[in-house]
């Protein structure tokens, strides 16, 4: 595995313990926004590894639904990566709430996220980096 690979990955893992540990604390945003981040490291590990360029962006839904389309994925990997991409782009479509709340109305973050959503964000996380990892291990 390629060294920026590995590291993305580690630093996914971190944090997705960092969500982790934010969710003990109940608080619910922290968690969203470090899903957010593990999904997009993970993301990149993935990119890294197959040594294919990809844009500095929050949201790399779009790029693995091209991705998936290239042929360039071997099928264990390429069956999750619908269900990838989604978990991608609909946490990258909270990345800002999820760090400074709602600006305009005045919300701070904490109160934009409930127990709910803090969970299906760390489940949603947890998938991705299992997925991507078991697949970069077999590189």
């Amino acid at each position: 595995m390629r060294k920026m690979a590995g590291s993305y990955l580690q630093d996914a893992k971190s944090c997705l313990d960092e969500a982790k540990q934010a969710l003990v604390k109940n608080d619910y945003a922290r968690v969203v926004s470090h899903s957010q981040e593990c999904v997009q490291y993970a993301v990149k590990a993935l990119f890294e590894a197959l040594e294919i360029s990809y844009p500095f962006i929050h949201d790399m839904g779009p790029q693995l639904l091209l991705l998936k389309e290239s042929g360039r994925l071997p099928d264990d990997i390429r069956k999750n990566i619908p269900k990838i991409a989604s978990i991608t782009t609909s946490l990258a479509s909270k990345r800002i709430i999820a760090r400074y709340g709602d600006q305009r109305a005045g919300i701070p973050a904490r109160e934009l996220f409930t127990k709910s959503d803090a969970e299906k964000a760390i489940k949603d996380a947890t998938l991705t980096h299992n997925k991507i990892k078991k697949f970069l291990s077999k590189l």
